[in-house]
């Protein structure tokens, strides 16, 4: 799956330091029509709230997104709750996706229903370390097939692939 758009563009991120954390990159990573960050979902059958979700027109999840630190039971939870959705779990090094995986397989999680991304652990970190109240990203491109992140994060250029793990 490649999504590449033809313009680059220049776009602001708000931090709060009290919130916890999103992936500053991952609506424009998962970019899909109507899709939407830290929505409710307005309905009782669902009581977790996405980082990122697509919704169809009958108002289903069809994109799930976890960009913070899930935990195996949310994971799971997520999973029966929104049994039609593609699930993803963004991870900030490789590492801790290898740490989640054991955890997913200890607590006996159905495996091919989840797609975790193991970011560059240094990459991570110097996002982190840049991240401020107010950012500026300059988006170039994100790609799935080869999985590769090209952008600029307060005027500092990255250029990083990435790893598609599927459990």
């Amino acid at each position: 799956m490649a999504i590449r758009r033809g313009l680059t563009f220049h776009f602001g991120v708000l931090h709060d330091e009290d919130a916890r954390p999103r992936h500053p990159l991952a609506s424009h990573l998962f970019f899909r029509q109507r899709h939407q960050v830290g929505a409710d979902l307005h309905d009782e059958n669902i009581p977790l709230l996405p980082d990122l979700v697509q919704l169809d027109y009958t108002l289903r999840p069809t994109l799930w997104v976890e960009c913070r630190e899930p935990t195996v039971d949310r994971l799971k939870r997520v999973a029966i709750k929104v049994p039609d959705a593609e699930l993803w779990v963004l991870r900030p090094s490789l590492e801790s996706t290898v740490e989640l995986e054991r955890s997913m397989a200890r607590a006996g999680l159905k495996r091919g229903r989840y797609r975790l991304v193991a970011f560059d652990g240094a990459m991570t970190h110097e996002l982190l370390k840049l991240l401020g109240p107010r950012n500026q990203v300059f988006w170039v491109s994100g790609t799935f097939d080869p999985p590769n992140l090209q952008f600029e994060f307060n005027g500092l250029w990255f250029d990083h692939e990435f790893e598609i793990r599927h459990f």
